[in-house]
């Protein structure tokens, strides 16, 4: 409670004590007043009826009820007895006192409450000096209750008007009083932040004991108003050095999680989220100073930045997420839209590479995916990484888009690396894994096949009802094991399943081997040891590599390839068009068969170099005795590149 309020109810609080006791005095004085009145009226009527009652021709009995009777019926007295010498009664008149409160005029709990004392008198009655009897006299109340009762009324009322009028002041007073500190001291300190009140007023208070504090609020604000300038400007730099990435000067990862949270609750026709990562940082940070590579990352982070402003009039937040992670938001963008885009910061981010002591240049991997209104922010960022960890397994250095609409049918979109491992270290301890086998068509002869195709499948127990769901494909959770250390165990797994095919069924097998898993150390002795345990014929079975891992690890994919062909093992290479370099390698390789994607080659024909491209490479692979094989019937290819390939 208000420290104003407090004063004001104790002032209320005495006023009360006050009126209520002015009115019990009054009453009270008036009851005393009213009882003396009563006791002299009982005085002076027995005085006067005892002398008349003692006249000699006033001694009939008769005579004497007559007198007493017409005293008490003027409605006076209450009480008239008369009593003998030996104390017998004689005449007696008394009043009915079990009247109702109604007839009796004042309430029964006020003459309780105030009770007035009973006047009774008493004289005596003589015949000459011979006492011939007692009289006794009571007035009656009645009427002097009524006038104490009616003057009890109007002593309340006026009370009452006087509390009403008094509570109508103190309202007023209050509003008042409110209004004047208001506009002395309330309005003074919201000033100090609205620059509203002008300095000097404190001349015109309202209350001289506030002449001193207003004065003292008009100092402070020129003070703060200063202090306040340097805080909007300091607050201004924390700001900036807050949202934005030291290095590079872009957006740094708060900022954007933020904005991108902003966006999806916004903006209703949806869009896409980019992301790049530079692979190779740690190897970079070893062959440049650091003022170097950040002179680089700044320059990546400025050419980036008007691949996306220089012809895209939409917002586009870039921003860079970490050491080696850059992102980008692009709103209100549909389909088409995006391509355009995409090939330039190819070209570009190609343009930045930097070789690194193997002589490689350092590798982009880069994850594209969409989101719609008022998507979740943890889905939309777990399907984005997803898409970047295929972008690392892949081994190539396009762009790995993931659509929304894309989760597998398991449900797993916004899983985390700790829930994937869990369900791998599952899948391989309780044996869940399996192989997707289906017939692989000859597209380019088209002759009759024996040849199949597997692909590893993880079977995925849900955990509401306990069934298994709909497996999940190795194009989903390889990347996965790639990036957490386990797709060498699940390459070993599918190999193990595939020895375990052959042995029961007719036909070559074609499994396919991730780039990460050739890489590791101890794999080829793994692979080697599971191979030499099996009684199946090994010429049937196929591993299927990507020709980018050629280029990327070479010596590797060759050692390889040479154990495998030691082994019985055949290989094959796909994307060879996409890597044509790698045609060198091939006779170093001992490939069995190469594989060609139909969308290359409509590409390769439309430009004379294409054509020629086309010829090398089928020209290569025919003198080396490889297999051609195409992903697609041959029909769907124009005729030129049909000539080609079947020659």
């Amino acid at each position: 409670m208000s420290l104003l309020k407090h004063l004001l109810l104790s002032v209320s609080l005495a006023i009360t004590v006050i009126l209520v006791g002015t009115v019990w005095l009054s009453v009270d004085s008036a009851r005393s007043y009213l009882s003396a009145q009563l006791q002299a009226q009982s005085d002076s009527a027995a005085t006067s009826l005892a002398l008349t009652l003692s006249q000699p021709f006033n001694q009939d009995p008769v005579t004497q009820e007559l007198l007493i009777t017409a005293l008490y019926d003027t409605g006076q007295f209450y009480r008239i007895e008369l009593y003998s010498a030996k104390g017998e009664l004689l005449v007696s008149r008394v009043g009915d006192e079990s009247l109702p409160t109604i007839v009796r005029g004042s309430p029964a709990w006020f003459s309780d409450m105030l009770p007035l004392r009973k006047a009774v008198s008493m004289a005596q009655v003589s015949d000459g000096w011979r006492q011939t009897g007692r009289l006794v006299v009571e007035a009656d109340a009645g009427l002097a209750r009524d006038t104490l009762w009616a003057s009890f009324m109007q002593i309340l009322m006026v009370v009452l008007i006087a509390g009403v009028v008094w509570a109508f002041f103190v309202w007023v007073l209050m509003r008042w009083l409110r209004q004047a500190l208001r506009d002395e001291v309330e309005v003074r300190v919201e000033g100090m932040l609205t620059n509203k009140v002008q300095i000097g007023n404190w001349k015109r208070a309202r209350f001289s004991e506030l002449r001193e504090v207003t004065r003292t609020i008009d100092e402070v604000r020129e003070k703060v108003m200063v202090t306040q300038q340097e805080q909007s400007a300091r607050i201004e730099s924390l700001q900036l050095e807050l949202h934005q990435d030291e290095v590079t000067g872009l957006a740094n990862r708060k900022y954007f999680i933020n904005e991108m949270r902003r966006v999806l609750d916004a903006d209703k026709n949806g869009g896409y989220v980019l992301l790049f990562r530079q692979r190779d940082l740690a190897a970079i940070n070893t062959i440049m100073t650091r003022a170097n590579v950040d002179n680089w990352l700044r320059n990546v982070g400025e050419q980036v930045s008007q691949v996306f402003h220089q012809d895209h009039n939409q917002p586009v937040q870039l921003a860079r997420l970490n050491g080696s992670d850059f992102v980008v938001l692009l709103p209100n963008l549909e389909g088409p839209d995006i391509a355009p885009l995409t090939d330039m910061l190819l070209t570009v981010l190609a343009r930045l590479r930097v070789q690194l002591p193997s002589g490689q240049f350092c590798r982009w991997a880069l994850a594209l995916t969409d989101y719609r209104y008022q998507e979740d922010i943890a889905t939309v960022l777990s399907r984005l990484d997803r898409a970047l960890m295929r972008a690392e397994s892949s081994g190539h250095n396009t762009v790995e888009f993931v659509s929304r609409s894309d989760d597998g049918g398991v449900g797993l979109n916004a899983a985390g690396e700790t829930q994937w491992r869990q369900l791998l270290q599952e899948g391989l301890a309780e044996r869940r894994f399996l192989l997707s086998v289906r017939q692989q068509p000859d597209h380019l002869k088209q002759n009759s096949y024996t040849r199949y195709e597997a692909t590893l499948m993880l079977r995925h127990t849900g955990h509401s009802e306990g069934q298994d769901e709909k497996p999940i494909s190795a194009y989903l959770f390889m990347p996965v094991a790639a990036r957490l250390g386990l797709s060498a165990v699940c390459d070993l797994r599918a190999v193990e399943l595939a020895l375990e095919w052959l042995t029961d069924n007719q036909g070559d097998l074609v499994i396919r081997m991730s780039l990460p898993t050739i890489v590791q150390p101890r794999f080829l002795q793994e692979i080697q040891s599971c191979l030499s345990r099996s009684s199946v014929d090994l010429s049937r079975l196929y591993i299927e590599l990507d020709a980018y891992g050629v280029e990327a690890h070479s010596d590797e994919l060759e050692t390889f390839c040479s154990a495998m062909k030691e082994m019985g093992v055949r290989v094959g290479l796909r994307r060879l068009l996409e890597h044509i370099g790698v045609l060198r390698s091939v006779q170093t390789l001992q490939l069995s068969y190469v594989s060609f994607s139909t969308d290359v080659i409509k590409e390769m024909v439309q430009s004379p170099g294409g054509m020629e491209l086309l010829v090398a490479a089928s020209n290569t692979c025919a003198r080396l005795g490889v297999q051609i094989q195409l992903n697609a019937p041959i029909t769907e290819i124009p005729v030129e590149a049909q000539k080609i390939l079947r020659a």
